[in-house]
């Protein structure tokens, strides 16, 4: 008996062990399908040949020229008009140095609201620089694997909207960060990039930026700039939010947007927003509503012809939801852009068109 028994305990043993191994086994296939599978690119290209249209893509645009500012790590509420936060009175404590730093904004929101519209924009994990350059161009979702990319960029190779725009005839400028070319090499007629790294340089890339944007608005051979500025999320990486070189580069960044508003024509639209945001102590890569949520703004020039609806939105300081104001998602900007320029809407876009903006621009189109 009990030889019997020693032996049964000892085959029930190997039978808890070889289920054991079997289930680490299958779950580590899922895992590995699942949170590692990469995403398969198609060589498919969207062609203007795929919409019905005597002249044009879409309809006969209204901006022959956009200007995309993107400023690294801009959390929605660095952005967000202070006067708008539900029962604040004033600012407390570290608010100080990220909260109320862009004024200039908040003016051009409150004196003209039928031209600057403001959104939550949120992104998707991982929250790394390549990755949200990819979603910004192609208007897909990369995998969560593609996070190490961020320090060995591949470049982009899928139907994206600077492809799109050179296939068009048009030109694209860049300033800033050099992430950019390492993703999309050949894509610029003229550029003018720094490294990114240095998370202890706070200005040498946006000064860089500040230097040459004016003069390349000032030419006519240019329909794109994209000028990337890296100075608050380098302040967050070295100082964390609470500091007040967070103040000085969010105050530096709204006087660039209040400069840029003024210099662009009434053929131009400017969209000012973030790849992604920031925890409290400036870090990103995870899928944290503060690494999820930076802000879209976008701005017109005035011609008389728009809507007087004032911005009233209210939002909880403590950054933890927004209320009166619609979210976007990232991926919304490619098929957007490709509207307001009239260019095919790259193949692997999932984002649909941001209605307010669309309303804004049909509402001046149609009373020209």
């Amino acid at each position: 008996m009990n030889i019997f028994s020693s032996w049964a305990s000892s085959r029930s043993t190997m039978l808890r062990f070889i289920a054991l191994s079997l289930s680490y086994t299958i779950s580590l296939f899922i895992f590995q399908k699942g949170l590692l599978v990469k995403r398969h690119v198609l060589p498919l290209k969207s062609s203007c040949l795929d919409i019905v249209s005597e002249e044009n893509c879409w309809i006969k645009p209204k901006y022959n020229k956009s200007i995309l500012l993107i400023i690294d790590a801009l959390r929605f509420d660095f952005i967000f008009p202070y006067e708008n936060c539900m029962g604040k009175q004033q600012l407390k404590g570290d608010e100080k140095y990220y909260h109320g730093q862009m004024p200039k904004i908040a003016r051009l929101l409150r004196e003209q609201p039928g031209n600057a519209l403001l959104f939550p924009f949120i992104s998707d994990a991982p929250t790394t620089t390549f990755q949200r350059i990819k979603a910004l161009v192609t208007g897909s979702v990369p995998a969560f694997i593609e996070a190490g990319d961020n320090f060995d960029g591949t470049k982009i190779s899928e139907d994206n909207i600077l492809d799109q725009l050179l296939t068009s005839g048009k030109n694209a400028t860049l300033l800033g960060d050099e992430t950019w070319l390492q993703l999309l090499p050949d894509r610029f007629h003229r550029h003018f990039e720094k490294p990114s790294f240095d998370i202890m340089d706070l200005d040498t890339v946006d000064d860089a930026v500040i230097a040459n944007i004016f003069d390349e608005i000032d030419r006519s051979d240019w329909s794109l700039i994209i000028a990337h500025c890296l100075g608050v999320d380098h302040a967050g990486h070295r100082y964390g939010q609470a500091h007040a070189e967070m103040s000085r580069k969010l105050l530096q960044m709204d006087k660039l947007v209040e400069d840029l508003t003024e210099k662009m024509d009434e053929e131009t639209i400017l969209f000012v927003f973030g790849d992604h945001g920031m925890t409290s102590t400036g870090d990103h890569g995870g899928d944290s509503l503060n690494e999820l949520s930076t802000a879209l703004f976008a701005y017109t020039r005035p011609n008389g012809n728009e809507s007087e609806k004032p911005f009233s939105a209210e939002f909880d300081c403590s950054g933890k939801f927004w209320c009166g104001v619609d979210s976007v998602s990232q991926v919304d900007l490619v098929p957007t852009l490709s509207l307001l320029l009239d260019l095919p809407i790259p193949y692997p876009n999932i984002g649909q068109i941001i209605k307010p903006i669309l309303g804004m621009i049909l509402l001046i189109y149609f009373n020209n």
